[in-house]
């Protein structure tokens, strides 16, 4: 369980940093905010994004699942949340793309299996 809410957290802090580069490098901005302070839309950032790939490490046994599920995940986060958020005014996107964003996802998703693979193989030799 430990390993599980560890991945999860290394998530919410990657797409929350993720996030704050992207809108301080203007590749996107949030017009409609919860909190004017806040400059990311950070329950999708904390909460959403990290659930959704927290579920695929615990339910996926193999690297095959896994990628497909990073697929599909990648491809609802960014074909039909972005363009929702986009609809809703709550999103905008300048010098970003939906295919960006769902290449990112699975390459991050895959990144950062692997890094918790290695974490875990260091461990058992020590």
């Amino acid at each position: 369980m430990f390993e599980v809410l560890a991945f999860g957290l290394f998530w919410a802090a990657m797409a929350t940093w993720l996030d704050i580069l992207g809108t301080e490098y203007g590749k996107w901005s949030y017009p409609f905010k919860l909190n004017n302070d806040i400059q990311t839309l950070l329950p999708a950032d904390t909460a959403v994004i990290p659930v959704m790939f927290m579920l695929l490490y615990q339910y996926t046994s193999t690297w095959k699942s896994f990628v497909i599920g990073s697929v599909i995940s990648a491809a609802v986060l960014s074909f039909i949340f972005e363009p929702l958020f986009l609809m809703l005014g709550m999103l905008d996107l300048k010098e970003w793309s939906h295919t960006k964003s769902f290449f990112a996802f699975i390459f991050l998703a895959i990144a950062t299996r692997s890094l918790f693979f290695f974490i875990k193989k260091k461990q058992t030799t020590f």
